[in-house]
C-alpha cells in the first residue's frame, strides 16, 4: 500500500461516514499490531507475493487471538512449477511463480503453531496461449502444458487454539436457583452436566466446575 493508496482509502471512509475502520501502514512481515489483538484475518492472493512466507504466517499467529480465525483465499500449486516459471519476475507479479504447493502451505502453518488446517480447493486454472503470453511469455507451448492443471486457488482457513489447560470437578449443591448461581459462578466458569427441579427450594444440581491454567 502507497501512502497516496491509503490517502484514498481514507477520504471513501470519510465519504461513507465510517467511524469503526482504521488504516494502518506495515508490512506483512512485520504486522504493527500488538500479540493476540486480531479476531479475524483475511486475505485475498496476497501471501504469495511475499518473499518470507513464514514469517507472515508466523506474524499471523502471533497477532490472532486464541479463538481467532485465521480465513484467507490464495494461489496454491498441485506440484513444484518448472524453474523457467520459478525465476520469472512477471509471473510472480501474476500470483503464480510465488505461489506455495498445498504441502508446503500446510507445512509452513504447522510450523508458524497452527492446528487443525483446512485447505479447500476452489479453483483449478488451464491457461489458454493467450493467457500464458501475458504471464509468463517464456514459455514454450509444451512447457505451458506443464503448468496448465498445476495451478489453482484455495480456501485456507484455521483457528487458533488456546493453550490453556482446563482442570474440572463434579459438584452437586443444594438450595434455590438463585443461591447456586452466586455460589457457583463466584470466579469460575461452569458447565452444566445436569439439573432437577430449577428454581424449586431443595432442588439440587450436578455441574463441572472449571478453571484453566
Amino acid at each position: 500500500m502507497t501512502d497516496e493508496m491509503l490517502a484514498e482509502a481514507r477520504n471513501n471512509q470519510a465519504r461513507s461516514g465510517l467511524t469503526n475502520v482504521e488504516f494502518i501502514k506495515g508490512h506483512i512481515e512485520e504486522i504493527p499490531l500488538e500479540d493476540n489483538s486480531v479476531d479475524v484475518i483475511i486475505s485475498n492472493c496476497v501471501i504469495n507475493l511475499s518473499g518470507d512466507k513464514d514469517e507472515v504466517l508466523k506474524e499471523a499467529y502471533r497477532v490472532i487471538k486464541p479463538g481467532g480465525r485465521f480465513a484467507v483465499s490464495d494461489i496454491v500449486l498441485m506440484k513444484p512449477l518448472p524453474e523457467k516459471v520459478q525465476k520469472s519476475l512477471i509471473a510472480w507479479t501474476g500470483c503464480i511463480s510465488g505461489a506455495l504447493t498445498v504441502e508446503e502451505y500446510r507445512e509452513k502453518l504447522a510450523a508458524a503453531g497452527f492446528t487443525s488446517i483446512e485447505v479447500q480447493l476452489t479453483r483449478v486454472y488451464n491457461f489458454s496461449e493467450t493467457d500464458a503470453a501475458n504471464i509468463m511469455p517464456e514459455l514454450a507451448k509444451e512447457e505451458l502444458e506443464k503448468v496448465n492443471g498445476n495451478v489453482g486457488s484455495a480456501f485456507i482457513r484455521l483457528i487458533k487454539r488456546s493453550h490453556h489447560k482446563f482442570y474440572c470437578k463434579k459438584v452437586t449443591a443444594y438450595g434455590e436457583m438463585t443461591f447456586l448461581l452466586t455460589y457457583i459462578f463466584y470466579g469460575l466458569p461452569v458447565l452444566i452436566i445436569s439439573a432437577n427441579s430449577l428454581g424449586k427450594p431443595n432442588c439440587s444440581i450436578s455441574m463441572a466446575v472449571c478453571s484453566k491454567s
